[in-house]
């Protein structure tokens, strides 16, 4: 990949005819070191940008991870609220079915 980049910019810096007799050492050398440093100064920048892509999607899974578990956290919460009301319904029906009992017993 970074060869084919390589290659490209040192295909659009173009200043150089390998060609040509007027092509030099010393210009070959310089063209060489000029695209070098293009691809390098391109490199990093590439390394740099993925480095923030992972950080931008680390902090998105840390998010996403933190959102679950407050929705599960959420969802037991209710879960037990529902638990606790319907236990309390339920001894409500016994109590009151209780005291519907000692009262046809009474009469």
């Amino acid at each position: 990949m970074y060869l084919s980049k390589l290659i490209k910019l040192f295909q659009t810096t173009n200043s150089l005819n390998v060609g040509s007799a007027a092509a030099t050492v010393d210009e070959l050398m310089g063209s060489l070191m000029n695209s070098s440093e293009l691809y390098q100064t391109q490199r990093q920048s590439d390394i740099r940008e993925e480095d923030e892509r992972e950080a931008r999607e680390r902090v998105k899974r840390e998010q996403d991870e933190a959102y679950e578990q407050s929705l599960q956290a959420d969802r037991a919460k209710d879960e037990a609220k529902r638990a606790t009301e319907q236990q309390k319904h339920n001894q409500e029906v016994e109590r009151q079915n209780a005291a519907d009992q000692a009262q046809v017993c009474y009469f």
